[in-house]
């Protein structure tokens, strides 16, 4: 009898035997975690005319919401269909906000009225990577996956599409990643294999392609007033692009915000934002402190909000059961003799692949940059990663001795 028929008879003589006959059961034993999971947020600065007002997206149906902060009051803003606010964002002259949405969207914040208006400057965008504030107020995007540049006006609220810009290109699917304008040129950083800078006369509906690049070479438009830059990672080359043409600098000027109505006044002090809120009795909270105020204030954001799965599990010497929570989540403990869970941390923004108890300390690894570190008193003290030495950005199982 060799090995396979061996091991078919003793299956079959556990069966006969009944041990694999019992019913099993799944014992259901709470929700770790359930959290908002934010998806993109800007904020309104206040002024002596409007207060000072975040705009917080959600996933899965939750929608955006705008929230007062200074009264703590939060509405769902309508018009959106299934998209959703995202980034990047930027504020006009006359404090209107505009902000990329998820789905290819523009999203146009006036806190004057308190009010947002929807559109769509590319029809077939997904998302519009690219977003700059131009000449005379006029926005320009750049989206994925079409490539395509465009000029949208606030005042009239028409939008005049450019088309694709740049090619030819090795894939199907173009980024345009970044976009400019001088008043007569649309520039735009479109492509990925390659990656084109692309000057678009406004005039006359021509374009050129300015400088190529191979996908490790990242240009990227800032947008300075008036006037547009380029700068490639990670080569070092700053240019100025102006009338159709690209010019070596040695410097790109900073961004100068002071332009912003607000800017300069007392802001309130917002927690934190990273990719969830805490759902507490039915509802988001998200804290913030008005100016001059030295007690946190609570808003309340009425959402859902979603389960967080869990990602890993750890048994501990104890007997207790180390749960992260994810992606970026959370690290809990489980005592299964109570049925309870208490919070531990979380790992500094990191997403863990990998925990393990040695020695009486708890251990951790995951990414980026193949990072590890330990958890010590419910706080996370990074160790290290193994970026520098062999340029990894995962780090999956740590092991006792390794």
């Amino acid at each position: 009898m060799n090995h396979l028929s061996r091991a078919l008879l003793a299956i079959g003589l556990f069966f006969a035997t009944g041990v694999f006959t019992q019913d099993f059961k799944i014992e259901k034993l709470g929700v770790v975690e359930r959290q908002a999971r934010i998806r993109g947020h800007a904020f309104s600065p206040g002024t002596e005319k409007y207060p000072p007002r975040l705009l917080i997206g959600f996933v899965d149906g939750d929608g955006t919401w705008i929230v007062n902060l200074t009264t703590g009051d939060a509405r769902k803003a309508e018009g959106f269909g299934d998209d959703y606010l995202q980034w990047p964002t930027f504020i006009g002259a006359d404090g209107k906000l505009f902000s990329s949405c998820g789905k290819g969207g523009l999203s146009v914040y006036n806190p004057v009225p308190d009010r947002i208006s929807y559109h769509r400057p590319i029809p077939d965008a997904r998302w519009l990577r690219g977003l700059a504030i131009g000449p005379k107020g006029n926005v320009y995007v750049s989206d994925y996956p079409t490539g395509s540049a465009a000029r949208y006006h606030p005042e009239s609220g028409k939008a005049t599409n450019f088309g694709p810009q740049g090619g030819p290109f090795e894939i199907k699917n173009i980024y345009g990643y970044s976009v400019g304008c001088d008043g007569d040129f649309v520039y735009t950083a479109s492509g990925k294999m390659p990656w084109f800078v692309v000057a678009y006369n406004v005039k006359t509906g021509s374009q050129e392609n300015l400088l190529e690049y191979p996908p490790s070479e990242h240009p990227e438009i800032h947008q300075r007033g008036d006037r547009v830059y380029l700068e490639v990672k990670p080569a070092g080359l700053q240019f100025e692009l102006n009338d159709g043409k690209a010019t070596p600098v040695d410097s790109i000027p900073r961004f100068d915000d002071s332009y912003v109505p607000g800017v300069s006044d007392p802001q309130p002090e917002i927690q934190d934002l990273d990719r969830t809120l805490p759902i507490m009795n039915g509802t988001a909270e998200l804290r913030f402190r008005p100016p001059g105020q030295e007690n946190w204030s609570i808003a309340k954001i009425p959402v859902q909000g979603n389960d967080i799965p869990i990602q890993r599990i750890t048994p501990l010497s104890d007997g207790r059961v180390l749960l992260f929570t994810g992606p970026y989540g959370n690290l809990h403990l489980f005592d299964p003799a109570k049925n309870t869970y208490s919070f531990l941390t979380n790992p500094a923004g990191r997403n863990v692949y990998g925990m393990a108890e040695i020695g009486g300390e708890i251990y951790f690894c995951g990414y980026p940059n193949g990072v590890f570190g330990k958890i010590d008193s419910g706080k996370t003290e990074l160790i290290g990663d193994w970026y520098e030495s062999i340029k990894s950005k995962h780090a999956r199982q740590i092991v006792e001795g390794a």
